[in-house]
């Protein structure tokens, strides 16, 4: 067996060094953001065709989702539990804004304003029936070709009726549509009774009233007062 000399203790510890070196210099250039073979920053290595990087995924998680609104510029035919309205909505963007009619026994006239986003649309459709001023909010899913959901309506004191509702579209040309005729009541003022004449009836008004005329010929040199003027 042969003996180890200076010259092997010292090629034995260089060896050493060597071996500690590379993995230091491996580590700093992971920590570095380099590629520890080739020696070119990571993130500087071109992708490769049909490949997402990790920069496209990023943005795509952080982009939010926005849904293009469903296109209800239609003439609709809305129904309000038993109750059948006419209705136009024209459309800007996500917000709705038009009119409602109804040619029943009694005929009205509305306005109609709400939004949609993606297939969820809200209306409020307002109305004055007779005296009463109604407001009603509708809340719905559209699902072509009609929107379906529930309804609140309120009046000057609170909530007045509440129920499903579903409208369905019938045209897209909204110029077609036309307000109901509304036929106004006549007034007619009572003209006031003519004032009756006022006729002297004989004992009254002499009763009240003495005619100095009559008694002409009484009055004299003597100054006689007539009857009825003392």
């Amino acid at each position: 067996m042969r003996k180890r000399t200076l010259g092997d203790a010292i090629l034995s510890l260089f060896l050493v060094l060597s071996l500690i070196g590379g993995s230091t210099l491996a580590l700093d250039a992971e920590d570095a953001g380099q590629d520890p073979i080739t020696d070119v920053p990571a993130e500087s290595a071109p992708a490769v065709d049909g490949e997402t990087t990790s920069d496209e995924i990023a943005a795509e998680v952080q982009a939010p989702i926005v849904a293009e609104p469903a296109d209800l510029q239609h003439l609709w035919s809305l129904f309000l539990g038993d109750l059948q309205i006419n209705m136009v909505l024209r459309q800007k963007g996500s917000d709705l804004y038009g009119a409602a009619k109804y040619e029943g026994a009694q005929p009205w006239n509305g306005l109609v304003i709400g939004s949609v986003s993606g297939d969820q649309v809200w209306l409020v459709m307002t109305a004055l029936k007779g005296k009463d001023l109604l407001a009603t909010r509708m809340t719905g899913t559209y699902d072509d070709p009609q929107i379906t959901g529930t309804y609140q309506q309120y009046d000057a004191y609170g909530e007045a009726a509440s129920g499903s509702f579903s409208a369905i579209w019938l045209d897209g040309d909204v110029s077609s549509f036309t307000p109901a005729v509304i036929q106004e009541v006549a007034t007619t003022a009572s003209s006031a009774a003519p004032a009756a004449d006022i006729q002297d009836t004989g004992s009254e008004a002499e009763s009240r009233f003495t005619d100095v005329r009559k008694y002409a010929d009484m009055v004299g040199p003597a100054g006689l007062i007539p009857p009825g003027m003392g």
